[in-house]
C-alpha cells in the first residue's frame, strides 16, 4: 500500500474474527518478542457490522522511496489462562511503499488556438512523473482553482492525461490537480486564447522582387500556386516559401 511522500506514520485498523491481543514488529519474530501492542476491542458489543473485532495502532518509522515491512501476530482469548490461548505461528506481512513527490512535467495548451467555426475543439493535456509508479495518477481540471470545482479528466490514470473542450472565442485559464495512489498531489495551470476566423486571408500586395514572385497577406497564412488551374485545393498547389507566414515567395 503506497503512502504520501514525507509521511512517517500511519494510523491502521486490523480486523480479527474473535477477541484477541495483537502486536506488530518491523521484524518477523514471535508474538512474545514483538515490541508494539495494539489496542483491540474484545467485548461482544464492540463487534462491527461485519461481525469482526477491531484492533488499532499507529505504524511508525515509515521511510520515503522504499518498501517498509511490518509484521503482525495475534493471540486469542485474552481473558483465559495462557495454556488455553492460541497464538499465530506465522506473521501477517503488511508492506507500506514510501513514495516520492508527484510532479507535473507539462501542461497544455499554452498558445493561441485558431479555427473557422463558432466553437473550436481543444485538448487540455497534462503529463505527470515520479510519485507512485512513475507518475501514474488521476488528474482533474477546473476553471476556478477551487477544490470543490475540479472535474476528472476523461482520459486519465496513466502519466499522460487529456480532456476535450469545445470553446468559443476568448481567453481561458485552466487549473490542474493530479493525485496518485499514495495521496501525493501536484497542481499547475495554463493560459491560452481561442480565436474564430471566418474570413480567408487577403493578398494585399503582389509583385516581383529579385527574380521572385512575392505575395504579402493581411494575416498569417499558407500560400500555394498552380500553373495549370485557377481552381485548386491549397495542398494540391506548389507550396510558397515564407519566414513569417505573411510574406510568401516563389520562383518567378
Amino acid at each position: 500500500s503506497p503512502i504520501s511522500f514525507n509521511e512517517t506514520e500511519l494510523y491502521l485498523e486490523v480486523y480479527v474474527n474473535e477477541p484477541a491481543e495483537c502486536k506488530w514488529s518491523r521484524t518477523d519474530t514471535s508474538f512474545d518478542n514483538m515490541e508494539h501492542s495494539m489496542s483491540c476491542s474484545t467485548n461482544l458489543w464492540e463487534m462491527n457490522n461485519r461481525n469482526v473485532y477491531t484492533c488499532t495502532t499507529t505504524l511508525t518509522g515509515i521511510e520515503d522511496r522504499k518498501t517498509n515491512s511490518y509484521y503482525f501476530r495475534c493471540k486469542d482469548q485474552p481473558n483465559e489462562v495462557e495454556g488455553n490461548r492460541n497464538v499465530n505461528t506465522q506473521s501477517y506481512l503488511y508492506n507500506i511503499v514510501g513514495t516520492q513527490p508527484l510532479n507535473i512535467l507539462e501542461v497544455g495548451p499554452n498558445e493561441t488556438i485558431r479555427g473557422s467555426t463558432d466553437t473550436i475543439h481543444i485538448d487540455l493535456s497534462v503529463k505527470t512523473d515520479n510519485g507512485y509508479k512513475n507518475g501514474e495518477a488521476i488528474c482533474y481540471y477546473s476553471e476556478t482553482g477551487n477544490e470543490e470545482d475540479y472535474i476528472e479528466f476523461l482520459e486519465t490514470g496513466g502519466n499522460e492525461h487529456s480532456q476535450r473542450q469545445d470553446l468559443v472565442t476568448g481567453s481561458y485559464t485552466y487549473y490542474f490537480k493530479c493525485v496518485d495512489l499514495g495521496g501525493n498531489a501536484a497542481y499547475d495551470s495554463t493560459e491560452f486564447n481561442v480565436e474564430t476566423d471566418r474570413q480567408g486571408p487577403v493578398a494585399v500586395r503582389v509583385y516581383k522582387e529579385g527574380g521572385e514572385l512575392k505575395i504579402i497577406t493581411n494575416e498569417e497564412a499558407e500560400c500555394s500556386y498552380s500553373n495549370k488551374d485557377c481552381n485548386f485545393e491549397i495542398d494540391e498547389g506548389i507550396q510558397m516559401s515564407t519566414y513569417d507566414n505573411e510574406a510568401h515567395t516563389s520562383e518567378w
